[in-house]
């Protein structure tokens, strides 16, 4: 505990950053999280977002929280690692790159496991006015919402396109209720694009099915496990019943090499 309050009180900034160091050593030699998170809690005693130290310190007092399980609070502390430069409460913003990026990643994982499916079938409507799945942390001047149709509600999913990007939403699934295939219908309100499902199987590889391009017509995409095919090098054999993350990925078609798309999503079905 005294280490702790000496830690607070130090002003300088070589021993703050070595303070986060040693922090990070902490969590590596104890194999868990706990000590860690207490160092990084007095590392940012009287910090805030105009420090440097207070944009990384969140980011891995943020990650320490998801490793114990304390979501509501990583999603506070992921926050502040991910905000955008600028002005916060009157004052500056400084913001890493980097550590913006990373700690994106981890909110994107934060809501995922706080989204997990349990039970087959299941089948989203956007009746109920919500999107079943995560949006990808690195989607570009995309927005997503629940839109009457004529005689139904559907998801407007507006995004921007091109070969450096990438957009995505993505179901999970508990062990217990993985899905021997997925549906979704589908169609495009403007530009190009196509769309294919894809899925993390138990060592983190991620295989990908057919591309199914969409036109003002209702389409549907459907994949089953046998139609996913493995990234190049993936490790061991595909195992259908134990996939964790399910996800529906946009693809650019085209000439345009970057553009602005909308498509109109109903009807997702896992069984």
């Amino acid at each position: 505990m005294l280490a702790l309050c000496a830690w607070a009180a130090a002003s300088d900034p070589a021993a703050d950053w070595k303070a986060l160091y040693e922090a990070r050593f902490v969590a590596v030699a104890d194999g868990t999280p706990d000590n860690a998170a207490r160092l990084y809690e007095a590392t940012l005693l009287d910090r805030g977002p105009a420090d440097a130290l207070f944009v990384a310190t969140s980011y891995w007092l943020g990650r320490a929280r998801l490793e114990l399980g304390d979501l509501s609070r990583a999603r506070g502390s992921l926050a502040a690692a991910a905000a955008e430069p600028g002005l916060a409460a009157g004052a500056p913003y400084v913001s890493d790159p980097e550590v913006r990026d990373a700690a994106r990643e981890l909110l994107e994982e934060v809501a995922l496991r706080g989204a997990v499916i349990v039970s087959l079938p299941v089948r989203f409507d956007f009746e109920g006015g919500s999107f079943p799945g995560v949006r990808a942390w690195s989607a570009e001047g995309a927005g997503l919402e629940v839109v009457g149709e004529p005689g139904r509600r559907v998801a407007a999913w507006s995004t921007v396109v091109g070969p450096d990007t990438t957009d995505h939403v993505t179901l999970r699934f508990a062990a217990t209720a993985a899905p021997a295939a997925v549906s979704v219908r589908a169609r495009l309100a403007e530009g190009e694009l196509a769309v294919r499902w894809s899925a993390v199987d138990e060592w983190g590889a991620r295989w990908r099915g057919p591309v199914t391009p969409l036109t003002a017509e209702w389409t549907e995409a459907r994949v089953s496990a046998r139609d996913l095919e493995p990234p190049e090098g993936a490790v061991g054999p595909m195992a259908p019943g134990r996939l964790t993350d399910v996800a529906l990925e946009l693809v650019p078609t085209g000439t345009a090499a970057r553009g602005r798309a909308t498509l109109w999503v109903d009807d997702i079905l896992a069984e």
